[in-house]
């Protein structure tokens, strides 16, 4: 908002007439760089739009009000204001820095839902595997009622997907499945699964462990989506998630090293991550 004082222009914070200035709650079931960020933004924006001290100072005023009032303790609020100022400050003087030659490649993030401490001891685990966790927010009302709204590609024309076919044996009752991940299309993949079940694969490259399972009659048509990610890490790491979950027992169409995040020189999935694994694999 800009304002005329004394002959001079000056730039403030403006809010509209109908805003509720609502933040989540600080004993919220969110995590806690989420409530940092909310403090953050809104200390940027009261630094960068105010153009006097004055203003500045009661801009802040009001964010430490306004967090306070929604259980936020000033022992959390103030350092990260002063932090934030800090920052912006040393930003300033910083030189600019030279161009990388050879930048560095773009980190692997997972996206899963937030499971509260068990959460950070997860993320610790998948740091030491180059994995960056990042928690997404529990489902909504508005998110129940318009997930459905778009439509959808047809299945087969899906990509980037983690699947499982199930086939007409079973071991001890429960169905022999097979869980794989593609990033082509899912209708590509399962062609390919056919053939060389069928013993008619063109490619090496294309063969399967249905080559060496030709006993069952596997339902090829009816393959299912347990999971999608664009990143190749990603489907490797769902994959060997479902593996150890969904396929613990399946070992006629699992060989034993896809319960690795990567299948040559992975980091194995431990049995004590299963509980934490089943949660997010549902």
């Amino acid at each position: 908002m800009i304002t005329r004082q004394d002959n001079k222009f000056t730039t403030n914070v403006y809010r509209k007439a109908c805003t509720t200035n609502q933040v989540p709650a600080f004993n919220s079931y969110t995590e806690t760089r989420y409530l940092r960020s909310a403090i953050r933004s809104d200390c940027l924006r009261a630094i960068r739009y105010c153009s006097s001290v004055k203003n500045r100072l009661q801009e802040l005023d009001f964010i430490r009000k306004k967090f306070h009032r929604h259980g936020y303790p000033l022992s959390f609020i103030n350092p990260i204001l002063r932090r934030t100022e800090k920052d912006l400050q040393l930003k300033a003087r910083a030189l600019p820095s030279p161009p990388n030659p050879s930048p560095l490649p773009a980190p692997v993030r997972l996206s899963v839902p937030f499971a509260g401490p068990c959460f950070y001891q997860l993320k610790r685990e998948a740091n030491k595997i180059g994995i960056q966790l990042v928690s997404k927010p529990s489902q909504t009302i508005g998110t129940l009622l318009c997930s459905q709204a778009k439509h959808r590609l047809p299945k087969q024309q899906e990509s980037n997907v983690i699947y499982c076919i199930e086939c007409s044996c079973r071991v001890e009752g429960d169905p022999v499945v097979y869980i794989g991940e593609t990033d082509r299309e899912l209708g590509t993949r399962v062609r390919e699964h056919r053939e060389s079940w069928a013993g008619s694969v063109r490619s090496r490259a294309n063969a399967s462990a249905f080559s060496t399972h030709r006993d069952c009659t596997p339902a090829f048509d009816d393959a299912k989506i347990l999971n999608r990610a664009c990143h190749h890490q990603m489907r490797l790491l769902l994959e060997s998630a479902y593996i150890r979950t969904v396929g613990r027992r399946e070992a006629v169409l699992v060989s034993p090293n896809d319960a690795n995040v990567n299948r040559n020189s992975g980091a194995l999935l431990q049995d004590r991550w299963l509980p934490i694994i089943r949660r997010f694999c549902r």
